[in-house]
């Protein structure tokens, strides 16, 4: 996805990164994006997402993994980003099916 947006765009690679959304709206994930990743099937790990404020949040008691809203990896030029707090944090993929 990043090489076809600088492609398409001719920019240079390395200035480019994924932003993100997540779709948590009505028909928010129902078309294909123009550009980027549309993900489906992501978990939250001992946390929440909270689809009124569109943030992460504690996770429920007892309650250790979460379904997230499909996330759309949008590519971006680097100084393009969103001016919004971004919280970094690890994915792993794994071969177990739930």
């Amino acid at each position: 996805a990043k090489q076809n947006y600088a492609r398409k765009h001719t920019i240079p690679i390395d200035l480019i990164d994924f932003d993100f959304e997540v779709r948590d709206g009505p028909g928010g994930a129902d078309e294909r994006p123009e550009d980027g990743v549309l993900v489906r099937g992501l978990f939250l790990e001992a946390a929440a997402w909270d689809e009124r404020e569109h943030v992460l949040r504690e996770s429920d008691p007892k309650v250790l993994f979460v379904p997230l809203p499909p996330m759309l990896f949008l590519p971006a030029k680097l100084d393009e980003f969103k001016d919004t707090p971004h919280y970094l944090c690890p994915l792993y993929k794994t071969s177990e099916r739930r």
